[in-house]
């Protein structure tokens, strides 16, 4: 046996058609902006019992597999708790400028200081 035929021979997985999963991933590939609930209802006309969970996690795997970010678009660039992530090469003059007439508008940095410190506890 030749290498060739050894490739040619080699066994791979297909992806299922009859699944849940592959039902999904074929309306997605008539529709690619349908949300999960969306395809849900959609499939369930069709007969297939899918919870819009499950789609999601399907639509997931599918961004992740196309090389995109496992993460949603709301979710990239934050930290904890949907907090924008704090780095010194992100601040924008306009930034600065809003932070300037908050400081005016509340009478100073350490008034301005304390209303931010009393603000963080609330949130916490």
């Amino acid at each position: 046996m030749s290498t060739e035929d050894a490739v040619t021979n080699k066994k791979t997985r297909r992806p299922r058609a009859n699944s849940k999963s592959g039902a999904v991933r074929a309306y997605l590939k008539r529709k690619p902006n349908a949300g999960p609930t969306q395809v849900s209802k959609a499939l369930k006309k069709k007969g297939i019992d899918i919870s819009p969970a499950h789609v999601s996690n399907v639509k997931a795997s599918l961004k992740k597999a196309a090389g995109g970010s496992g993460a949603p678009a709301a979710t990239r660039g934050r930290g904890r708790r949907g907090r924008p992530v704090a780095t010194a090469d992100r601040v924008s003059l306009a930034g600065l400028i809003e932070a300037r007439d908050f400081v005016k508008s509340v009478g100073g940095v350490e008034r301005a200081n304390e209303l931010i410190s009393a603000l963080t506890k609330l949130q916490d």
